[in-house]
């Protein structure tokens, strides 16, 4: 049976769910909410809420006994006291900065990490350092659309003064020249699709040994931070600096099977994938997707986080779910 605390039931709500607890129970309504006689309104104000006295008051409007048996078909969990979680985290002071806090924790890491809260958090004592764990939506694009440009640019400069053959063991390789830009573009989108899914799924989500802290500081740093404060802006998108380096491992891996001029045309298309992935990202957090495909990645986002983490791992797209077994149901 699922548990939930009050603070993981309002950050679902701040995420556009329209999540609501009765009598000890949570319940998501928000499939219900155009259907519901006083209009998804009235459900919007009482989202994240305990609507006990709502449903039974006469000064709001008694609910039925029907109307409890619709509220039943959308249950999904317990609601968990929060004095029973703060006997669980009360080695860390969600005051102080975390990082070094972390190894403490020991085997109750992946627990603790994966009960969120509504709060900004801080990473680290240095202003320095903590300066560069945070980052505004619009860096990304302003840091990498003129990366991309310039890797096109390269590109086509290479293969215009020297045309590739690749593969050249198979029938005398493959000819590449400046017109096969567009497909070694997309393909490079395709990548950035299987890497966002095995970044996500085998390292964001690695449940690192308590035996090795450097690893619990390590994957609190590149993740866990986000499942432990989901609505924190400053933390939803990757900052320069931990991108570069990411970008850098990510363009190593394919000049080890492409020529260089290849390599930056695929790589031109892995950062437009990776910015459309960044932005995704932060808009299913704190957007109001109207566009049905958006609405439908939020709540499957929203999935990932409340309720399965250990799926789901695809967020600018569910693709790579389904071959790998990690599709979350609609269920």
């Amino acid at each position: 049976m699922r548990k939930f605390s009050e603070t993981s039931v309002r950050l679902q709500a701040r995420s556009g769910r329209l999540c609501v607890i009765n009598k000890g129970k949570v319940y998501d309504v928000t499939d219900f909410g155009n259907k519901h006689p006083g209009g998804r309104e009235l459900l919007q104000e009482h989202a994240g809420l305990d609507v006990t006295h709502v449903m039974t008051s006469h000064d709001y409007h008694k609910h039925s006994s029907a109307a409890t048996d619709i509220l039943n078909q959308y249950y999904i969990g317990e609601l968990e006291s929060e004095s029973r979680n703060n006997n669980k985290t009360d080695l860390v002071d969600m005051n102080q900065p975390l990082v070094e806090q972390i190894p403490v924790l020991g085997d109750k890491y992946f627990e603790w990490v994966h009960r969120p809260t509504d709060k900004h958090i801080r990473l680290f004592k240095s202003d320095l350092a903590e300066f560069f764990t945070e980052s505004y939506w619009w860096l990304v694009p302003v840091y990498w659309v003129p990366i991309m440009f310039i890797l096109l640019h390269w590109c086509v400069s290479n293969l215009q003064t020297e045309p590739v053959v690749w593969m050249g063991f198979i029938n005398g390789g493959m000819t590449v020249t400046p017109s096969a830009l567009p497909i070694l573009f997309i393909m490079g989108i395709v990548l950035w699709t299987l890497a966002e899914y095995i970044i996500h799924r085998w390292i964001f989500h690695l449940h690192p040994p308590t035996s090795w802290p450097s690893l619990m500081k390590l994957h609190f740093m590149l993740h866990g931070q986000h499942h432990k404060a989901p609505m924190d802006k400053y933390r939803l998108v990757f900052p320069p600096l931990p991108a570069s380096i990411l970008a850098l491992m990510i363009y190593g891996s394919f000049a080890i099977f492409w020529p260089k001029a290849v390599c930056q045309g695929l790589f031109a298309g892995t950062i437009l994938g990776y910015i459309f992935y960044d932005l995704t990202h932060y808009y299913l957090h704190h957007g109001t997707p109207g566009f049905g495909y958006f609405r439908s990645l939020k709540k499957y986002h929203v999935k990932h986080h409340f309720h399965d983490q250990q799926k789901g791992f695809g967020i600018s797209s569910k693709l790579w779910d389904y071959p790998f077994g990690t599709l979350i149901s609609d269920d």
